[in-house]
């Protein structure tokens, strides 16, 4: 279909275009924003299942020293942490989750994450809870877990998934075709309707008048 230059149909069909263009482009935003939404409060769930975990490792451990009276007895204490350790480190392993355990001192008894990142997640171990952190395309979600018998801070990272992975979830899949398919019916709809109620009788009302 071809328009002359300041044709009617060309300053007609170019702006409707427009506005379906840019009508799909902001519904596809809404959409990914709502999907991501969905995307870090799944992530934070998921965390707080896994400090869970975390918490019940170091429970079961203090409650075995109380039980057996020996919570003040140094070596035995530093034992049963050696071991609690040592449970929350394959946890983490078997998960595929990278963690940080700090002591109240402020040393690392456990670090699975590079040195750049841990500088990243540094100012979350003050924090209880989900964290969201960005890192160009790459987003990393994380939790953070206080155990404060021993003084020890746990943190959770789950591997870095790009942005477009996060956003695009399952649940939405489906609406981003649909909103896709429906915008270009809408488009095709609004040419007809143009077409059949709006230049046939313009055009025939020129031509008598020409």
């Amino acid at each position: 279909m071809t328009f002359p230059r300041n044709s009617l149909k060309l300053r007609i069909v170019v702006p409707t275009f427009l506005i379906f263009s840019l009508t799909m482009v902001a519904l596809v935003f809404v959409l990914f924003t709502a999907s991501h939404n969905v995307s870090k409060k799944s992530f934070a769930y998921l965390g707080r299942q896994q400090g869970d975990v975390m918490l019940r490792i170091l429970d079961s451990a203090f409650s075995d020293l109380v039980a057996a009276r020996l919570f003040e007895n140094r070596m035995v204490t530093e034992a049963k942490q050696r071991i609690a350790l040592e449970e929350i480190v394959d946890y983490l392993k078997e998960n595929h989750l990278d963690g940080l355990v700090v002591s109240s001192s402020g040393t690392v008894l456990h670090s699975s994450i590079n040195g750049e990142m841990t500088a990243r997640v540094a100012p979350y171990l003050p924090e209880k809870g989900p964290f969201h952190l960005e890192s160009g395309f790459d987003h990393y979600n994380g939790y953070v877990v206080h155990f404060p018998a021993w003084g020890w801070t746990i943190l959770i990272l789950h591997k870095p998934i790009t942005w477009t992975v996060e956003a695009y979830r399952s649940e939405f899949g489906y609406l981003m075709p649909a909103a896709a398919i429906l915008g270009l019916g809408l488009f095709g709809l609004t040419l007809l309707i143009f077409r059949r109620n709006f230049q046939r009788p313009v055009g025939r009302i020129l031509d008598d008048l020409k």
